[in-house]
């Protein structure tokens, strides 16, 4: 708005302002709360009794100071009708903000940068002035962690601004450090991550847990020309045979000839480094029984897991020959040693050939089988007491162990017939 060049000028200690005007102002009374009157020009009358004029100062505002601005904005929020505001103030924050990089942190006395207290007991501030905080994880599940070639640590460092340091690659040391220039609350983040993570996959996972079965399992193939046609024998024998309880003449009980063999025991390995770690056990003793005589394996015969011979849900083929059993319980110890066995049990290995199995044949509650018998939701026991008593010494013929695999759970080589295989080594 723009003034007269002569219009007088008002000073209030010593302060100069230019005239007021009628249009738009705060008009005050000397002992009233100040009203706000909007002067318009529709044509009425108007009471300038109250009103400084131009180039005026009433006297009661000539040994005035101004207002603190409390006081206007109190008066403001009684004229408005409403009252002081309901929200409280913030109060300190349990993780701290980094600034907004373009303001200058204020200082300690110290000189350190501050901006809010940060009372997470996980995470401590160093002389250098960057947050930092130690997480102890598992060494064997670091590789989990950090991903294939880093791809996890990276998109964690990355969304949560930090820096994650792991322990080096011959190190058995449980302890990550977590650093960050920017905030303690970008630290908390990346540790809220890391534990989410690690909850996640032993959920996902079933670590901890009663699971058994894991991502994969060790076993010895058995699927020797000679043993396949064995039990193709045996199959068609309880197929065929009136006297066999008909519990026992369903074909999907039965495996496929190319997947006979051994289970040494079941793994749990989800990350490169994990299943890294399990070739080089294997590898080792491959090295370790490549030096020593061939071993036979003789299978005959049958067993089950219950007493109860006439209700059971997997019947077995016996296996057995020298040096097979400490065979069998090195490779276990030694993954165990590696902590990668889903179960250990301090007693020696049963040495078995499944060849019947109720979670071949289960159901869903919709009737529908897997194709790799993990609809298991309505398994049935079936009675296999006939073959037991009438041929318990049924052979199923020898084979020279040459051969190490650690399979994929719940899965079919398409050429082979057998399992996939992510280690599959022969001893010469």
């Amino acid at each position: 708005m723009s003034h007269p060049l002569n219009a007088e000028l008002s000073e209030v200690d010593g302060a100069i302002y230019p005239p007021s005007t009628k249009d738009n102002i705060l008009h005050f009374d000397a002992e009233e709360t100040p009203v706000l009157r909007i002067d318009d020009d529709h044509g009425e009358e108007k009471d300038d009794s109250s009103s400084c004029g131009v180039g005026q100062i009433p006297a009661e505002a000539e040994d005035a100071k101004p207002e603190p601005i409390e006081a206007l904005a109190s008066s403001l929020t009684s004229f408005l009708g409403v009252g002081a505001p309901s929200v409280p103030l913030p109060s300190s924050a349990s993780r701290v903000v980094a600034p907004p990089p373009s303001l200058p942190p204020p200082t300690t006395a110290s000189g350190m940068p501050r901006w809010v207290t940060d009372d997470d007991p996980r995470v401590t501030r160093g002389e250098d002035g960057k947050w930092t905080a130690i997480i102890e994880v598992d060494p064997k599940l670091h590789g989990f962690l950090i991903g294939t070639r880093g791809v996890h640590s990276k998109e964690m460092e990355l969304a949560t601004q930090c820096h994650v340091i792991f322990p080096g690659r011959d190190s058995n040391s449980p302890l990550i450090r977590i650093v960050s220039a920017l905030g303690a609350q970008n630290v908390a983040l990346c540790l809220d991550r890391i534990e989410a993570t690690l909850h996640s996959r032993s959920v996902k996972s079933g670590l901890n847990t009663n699971r058994k079965n894991g991502t994969h399992f060790a076993a010895i193939p058995c699927n020797d020309p000679w043993v396949r046609q064995r039990f193709l024998t045996f199959q068609d024998l309880m197929m065929t045979t009136e006297e066999v309880d008909p519990s026992c003449q369903v074909e999907a009980l039965f495996p496929s000839k190319m997947k006979l063999h051994l289970t040494i025991g079941h793994l749990q390995l989800e990350t490169d480094e994990e299943k890294e770690l399990a070739r080089k056990t294997m590898d080792m003793l491959k090295e370790k029984y490549a030096q020593r005589p061939p071993i036979e394996v003789h299978i005959d015969g049958f067993d089950v897991a219950t007493e109860d011979q006439t209700a059971v849900h997997v019947l077995f083929a016996k296996v057995h020959g020298q040096g097979v059993q400490e065979l069998i319980d090195d490779i276990r110890d030694e993954l165990a040693k590696a902590d990668l066995m889903t179960k250990v049990d301090k007693r020696s290995v049963r040495l078995q050939m499944p060849l019947m199995n109720s979670r071949y044949a289960a159901t869903d509650e919709n009737g529908n089988r897997s194709k790799f018998g993990n609809a298991a939701s309505n398994r049935k026991t079936f009675n296999p007491s006939w073959i037991m008593r009438e041929h318990s010494d049924f052979p199923f013929g020898s084979f020279t162990l040459n051969r190490f695999t650690i399979c994929n759970v719940e899965s079919e080589d398409e050429t082979t017939g057998y399992y996939e295989c992510f280690y599959d080594e022969t001893l010469n």
